[in-house]
């Protein structure tokens, strides 16, 4: 019993780093778009946000 529940917390923990890279990585990649955005205008910020989104 205490082997199982060990278990799930380990799982448990490592799919919370899992999303906290997920959430840090999503944050840089919107940053790099705004910054395209802000840099080369409208129509390159539409292709790059279509490009994350599908990526």
């Amino acid at each position: 019993m205490t082997q199982s529940l060990m278990a799930l917390l380990l799982v448990s923990t490592i799919r919370q780093q899992e999303a906290l890279v997920l959430v840090e990585f999503d944050v840089t990649a919107r940053q790099r778009v705004q910054g395209a955005a802000a840099a080369a205008g409208g129509k390159a910020s539409r292709l790059v946000g279509k490009r994350v989104q599908t990526g």
